[in-house]
């Protein structure tokens, strides 16, 4: 079995790294039932004008067929413009409520465990408790449990410490939920 180099990394995650990728991961999920709210909205929006046009024929007020148009439009910028909005801001106060975010941090990664060092949490967590990861463009993050958090931001990293950090968390924690 190949040993796999170990690396120490000392990392503070901003609060703009963190809310980006919280709307990255918010917007993976979201991707599942985004399109059907979109085609919701564009539906809503052409019933809501032909309302405005033909709405005695089709039996709908100006009101109504207006409400349709707002839901419509709602429906269709949704996904694009006002959840990453909602996203970033719900992030920046999950930033600022968690103190753990907002020291700088120690990582040391070895084949199957990782050892965290800041001024409020010291251990070693082995990558097999991993219960959720994911990689953004900019950065890894890994959960353990609801309360652990390791944010590593690729920026700090090398090309060969990237592809490393990566095997492990696929070797290690395959069952973890991968978004």
């Amino acid at each position: 079995m190949e040993q796999m180099d170990k690396f120490t990394i000392s990392v503070l995650v901003t609060k703009d790294e963190y809310s980006g990728a919280h709307v990255f991961e918010r917007h993976k999920i979201r991707s599942r039932y985004s399109p059907f709210l979109t085609i919701s909205g564009i539906a809503l929006v052409v019933l809501g004008i032909a309302g405005l046009f033909y709405g005695r024929l089709i039996m709908l007020s100006p009101a109504a067929a207006g409400c349709l148009v707002l839901l419509g439009i709602f429906l269709g910028l949704y996904d694009g413009v006002i959840a990453p909005i909602l996203d970033r801001g719900a992030a920046s106060r999950d930033y600022l409520a968690r103190e753990e975010l907002q020291f700088a941090t120690t990582y040391v990664f070895s084949n199957n465990s990782v050892n965290v060092s800041n001024g409020r949490v010291q251990g070693e967590i082995p990558v097999s408790l991993v219960t959720k990861w994911i990689e953004t463009p900019a950065l890894f993050k890994m959960d353990v449990g609801r309360e652990l958090s390791v944010i590593i931001p690729k920026r700090l990293l090398s090309e060969g410490q990237i592809q490393t950090l990566r095997s492990i968390l696929e070797k290690n924690a395959p069952d973890a939920e991968i978004k």
